[in-house]
């Protein structure tokens, strides 16, 4: 009884107005006060390391290189001409640009800060919810069962403390937003009412809990399953690809799940009667479920957008390989980088944009000539066949071929001989001095993954640089900045074959039409990332409208089918439309028509066409490598989603008006 007394004591202690006054402002107190201590920290470590300087460089080598290597380790040619000394000194510049950004990003407060903010945003609103101390007793009960095992245990049991607390830590940031939301959908209008009910229906229905426990469990136990003893960069990627997509499916079909159960259960139950006779308008009814549903699934993409954030963090202040500790070569100098971290941050943890090297405009003429003759050898073909199994000649399609043969041709190059690739329109690149990206994807003969070719690749102001390729697998080569001449403009040459040794390779190789391109970082990993998760919030909310649209007429079990046959359509929309270009529906020869193959064509065609503007949307692959998520991109396609949410409203809304519930069963 005294138990009863004391916890009903505090519970009305912390519902009161001083109590929460005070909490707050404790808990902006320590925040801030987190941070300067935190900053000062930093200042004082920056102080006993001071900044690297182009004196250190010992006239303009690479720091933590041999004397006369470049940023990127290689070689640099240095003659007695200025140009030659210009070109060494700006490569010691950028190089001593990158070392010094690296060490201030390892001193970065953006970790520090995101992570305050996050948890001081959780106090605050279960604060002001009314659920302060018991919160903080939650916590501190979390805190005490994993803080022994994260500092005294042994590796697999640190491992395991840490996905308990990053567990309760997700959960509890859930828990509170939820109330929070709740609170944000209390008002009189009939949308929010409806609103708030999704909500309250989805913490009472245990087929969401369960979705929302997988989620957290999965997210929380990513980074202890990753193998220490793979680079840094691949366990990043590995954290960011699984946790993000995986992510983002429990949350799509926890959306599609909700959406069509609360509104096929209520017309089932005669629920909906309750609520039509309040009354309430179709368009509010329809509004209010799709409000409910796509601020749980902000709230859940929220929750797990900020754990994957500090879960990447964390793992970035991991060892890379060939460091005996974060940011710290094993080669013990202390102004030297490793490929592995070099790679993780401009390459994985960058927003980067690609450029692909420049085509030489075709002779009009030339090509004209060209076309003219297939046409007219095409038109005498098909004069002479007296069967009619061919297809008349078409000749823009045959301009077509003709292009593209020609490109295929600058896009290949002869045993022993060299192909020159000219990238334009780097200024940028060069203004930024950070590390370039050179990815290329060579074929040859059959593509055997046993046949091993050397190339050796020339840019301006460096030595050749020899490397070994596999055939049709895509590989990424750093250059440094310095290639770049003032106007912006980068040539690359490429031999196939071993230049130093004078070795051919025996068949020629060429590059697919994407099968080369420079990239540089111009974005931080934070900024893409947020990008990232605006534009998964746009799909699910399109997703909730869809299964808001078909659940207004379809019982539940029709309802679900089809909103995950449209949900698998539209993520399946670009290997549909990848698949279609290769596809054939006639023989070998060209000339009879496989007819299962003709129909699956004409199902596949429509259904790739139909959702094009879904699957064009890769934002996962975005982050996942690094590249930049545009603004542009983001405003076209969520402008897109919620104009195509807007057409699935006003038909649900029509179907709901037009419905006899007061006769309706959901049978």
């Amino acid at each position: 009884m005294k138990l009863a007394e004391l916890f009903g004591k505090l519970n009305r202690f912390q519902q009161s107005l001083g109590f929460k006054i005070g909490a707050s402002i404790l808990v902006l107190l320590l925040a801030i006060g987190t941070l300067v201590f935190y900053s000062v920290k930093n200042a004082k470590v920056a102080a006993a390391e001071p900044a690297l300087s182009l004196v250190e460089t010992a006239g303009g080598a690479t720091p933590g290189a041999p004397a006369g290597t470049g940023a990127d380790g290689r070689p640099i040619n240095i003659s007695s001409t200025d140009q030659a000394q210009a070109e060494v000194r700006r490569q010691a510049e950028l190089y001593i640009k990158l070392f010094n950004d690296l060490r201030a990003s390892r001193l970065s407060l953006a970790t520090v800060t995101t992570a305050v903010i996050s948890v001081a945003c959780v106090l605050l609103v279960v604060i002001w919810l009314n659920v302060g101390l018991t919160y903080f007793g939650l916590l501190l009960v979390g805190v005490l069962a994993a803080w022994p095992m994260i500092a005294f245990g042994s590796p697999s049991v640190r491992s395991f403390g840490i996905f308990a607390a990053g567990g309760i830590a997700l959960a509890a940031a859930f828990a509170a937003l939820v109330q929070g939301l709740r609170f944000a959908l209390s008002g009189s209008h009939p949308v929010f009412a409806i609103a708030k009910n999704v909500v309250n229906e989805a913490v009472r229905m245990k087929i969401s809990l369960i979705f929302i426990i997988m989620l957290m469990i999965v997210l929380a136990s990513l980074p202890g399953l990753l193998d220490p003893s793979t680079p840094l960069r691949y366990r990043v990627q590995t954290f960011l690809q699984y946790s993000t997509s995986g992510s983002y499916f429990i949350i799509a079909v926890l959306v599609l799940f909700l959406a069509a159960a609360s509104i096929c259960f209520e017309q089932r139950d005669k629920i909906i009667w309750q609520t039509v006779t309040k009354p309430v308008a179709a368009w509010q009814y329809v509004l209010g479920k799709w409000l409910g549903v796509s601020s749980l699934a902000a709230i859940l993409l929220a929750v797990c957008g900020t754990g994957i954030l500090l879960f990447t963090e964390y793992l970035r202040n991991q060892p890379a390989q060939g460091e005996v500790m974060a940011f710290v070569p094993a080669s013990g100098s202390a102004t030297s980088v490793t490929e592995d971290r070099m790679v993780l941050e401009y390459q994985v943890l960058a927003g980067r944009v690609s450029e692909r090297p420049q085509i030489p405009p075709a002779e009009d003429q030339a090509v004209s000539m060209d076309v003219n003759s297939r046409m007219k050898l095409a038109e005498k073909e098909y004069a002479e066949d007296q069967t009619r199994s061919t297809t008349r000649p078409d000749r823009a399609k045959i301009r077509l071929e003709v292009e593209k043969e020609r490109l295929q041709q600058f896009l290949s190059i002869a045993p022993a001989e060299t192909g020159t690739f000219e990238f334009v329109g780097l200024q940028k690149a060069r203004e930024l001095g950070k590390p370039i990206t050179l990815r290329y994807k060579i074929n040859a003969g059959g593509n055997l993954p046993t046949d091993l070719y050397r190339l050796t690749f020339i840019v301006r102001g460096a030595d050749p640089v020899v490397r070994e390729a596999h055939l049709a697998t895509a590989i990424a080569m750093p250059l440094s900045a310095a290639a770049i001449s003032p106007n912006g403009t980068l040539t690359l040459q490429i031999s196939n074959g071993d230049f130093e040794r004078r070795i051919a390779n025996r068949e020629s190789i060429n590059f697919p039409p994407d099968g080369i391109e420079l990239s540089f970082p111009v974005a931080s990993f934070r900024d893409n990332f947020f990008r990232v998760m605006l534009v998964n919030w746009a799909k699910l909310a399109f997703l909730a409208m869809v299964a808001v649209m078909f659940s207004t007429f379809l019982a539940f079990p029709v309802a679900s089918l089809t909103t995950f046959g449209v949900f698998i359509c539209a993520e399946g929309a670009k290997f549909l439309t990848e698949a279609l270009e290769n596809f054939r529906v006639t023989d070998a020869d060209n000339k009879t028509v496989i007819w299962w193959a003709q129909i699956a064509e004409w199902v596949a065609t429509p259904v790739a066409g139909l959702f094009r503007f879904y699957a064009d949307l890769r934002p996962i692959e975005s982050i996942v490598e690094g590249r930049l998520l545009e603004w542009s991109t983001v405003l076209n396609s969520g402008s897109l989603m919620f104009a195509l949410t807007a057409v699935l409203f006003l038909t649900a809304t029509a179907i709901f008006r037009s419905r006899e519930l007061a006769t309706y069963s959901g049978q």
